[in-house]
């Protein structure tokens, strides 16, 4: 691509009759680009806590989000809060459903949350007092989710995969104390499926 002009506009070079369709690939590379978070700056894992290193690449969020958990990411998310923040927004692009935070507290632990067309609900196993199901509900699995990543500003991210939905519901077995079931029930925690 051309360096940029001063003033910010990119000059456009084209064989003759090929202008329109340069001018509509740089405006496609320039949406592209708006679109896309900015990198986010973060700390190296293996240093002190907010020790500054540098840029972690979008496409370490990116994979983090949609792949393979990435144990780096994971704890760059829970030590820098503006990392947080674009990870949140990155989720909110991809999600095919979010659940905000909790909008009152209720008295006990909170086992339900509820949106148009989703449902989570977490519920004791009767085998064994230390576990919970994790159940989740959707109207429309079109495009079923493939994991459930949960925000909250103390703890960064925790990402669970989900089974293959069966009848618009998926199930999991998980322990009570588990970093998932725990911000779960955290009113301050928010909730994407991806």
């Amino acid at each position: 691509m051309p360096d940029p002009k001063p003033g910010g506009g990119v000059p456009l070079t084209a064989p003759e009759g090929r202008l329109i369709e340069a001018a509509l690939d740089a405006a496609a590379e320039t949406a592209a680009l708006r679109r896309r978070p900015p990198d986010a700056t973060t700390v190296d894992p293996t240093r002190g806590k907010g020790e500054n290193v540098g840029r972690l690449p979008f496409a370490r969020l990116y994979g983090h989000a949609t792949g393979a958990a990435d144990p780096a990411v994971g704890r760059a998310l829970a030590d820098d809060a503006a990392l947080l923040a674009d990870y949140r927004r990155l989720l909110g692009n991809l999600a095919t459903v979010h659940f905000p935070k909790v909008a009152a507290a209720s008295s006990g632990a909170l086992e339900h949350r509820q949106i148009a067309g989703a449902r989570l609900t977490l519920r004791g196993s009767r085998a064994d007092a230390d576990q919970v199901y994790l159940i989740v509900q959707l109207d429309d699995t079109t495009r079923a989710p493939t994991a459930l990543i949960a925000t909250l500003d103390a703890a960064g991210a925790t990402r669970l995969d989900l089974p293959p939905f069966q009848g618009g519901r998926a199930q999991l077995l998980l322990d009570k104390s588990s970093a998932v079931v725990q911000a779960f029930q955290n009113i301050n925690a928010e909730v994407h499926l991806i």
